[in-house]
């Protein structure tokens, strides 16, 4: 993420952090030799080419079209969130506070992610793209079945503990 998603942003003229100016997801330049990187550093953390690999970063909604490039026969996950639950949630941390303890201000942020969300979503639909969707929230009330239909879809093997522990329930202050 610090490697990546920031030095793209700053290179973008654009706030580093996801927050502030934001690039337009039409005017995404093509960035030539992102692969290679990428590629190094998950060869690094003991990556052997055989496995699925996961890159997780919110930040990825901005950039999503610069990833496709990179790799155009990835599987996209997308993962969905209720707009209130996120605004408390930046609301709740300092990190975030920083930036404002407006919740209009966060709503404004929100909806700017989401239009790229939906933008990657119709993408997908309309290229045949594989993306997927899930609600965090569903995961978090205890129904592992979306994870379970997004696991037979990406070909993993299914373990409902180590599902169970990746949502990391005590992480979700609003219940």
């Amino acid at each position: 993420r610090e490697g990546v998603c920031k030095r793209l942003l700053q290179a973008l003229g654009c706030d580093p952090l996801g927050i502030g100016k934001l690039p337009a997801l039409d005017a995404l330049p093509k960035v030539d030799g992102l692969t290679a990187p990428i590629l190094a550093v998950l060869e690094k953390q003991g990556y052997d080419g055989k496995c699925p690999w996961l890159f997780k970063d919110a930040k990825m909604a901005l950039l999503w079209p610069i990833w496709r490039d990179a790799f155009p026969a990835a599987r996209w996950v997308v993962v969905r969130r209720d707009e209130a639950g996120v605004v408390a949630s930046c609301l709740r941390t300092p990190f975030m506070c920083q930036h404002s303890e407006d919740p209009a201000f966060w709503r404004t942020v929100i909806a700017a992610y989401r239009a790229r969300l939906d933008a990657l979503v119709e993408w997908g639909a309309a290229s045949g793209a594989r993306v997927y969707e899930v609600g965090a929230d569903a995961l978090v009330a205890g129904d592992l079945g979306p994870m379970v239909t997004l696991a037979e879809a990406l070909e993993l093997h299914w373990n409902a503990e180590s599902a169970d522990r990746f949502v990391a329930r005590e992480h979700w202050h609003a219940g």
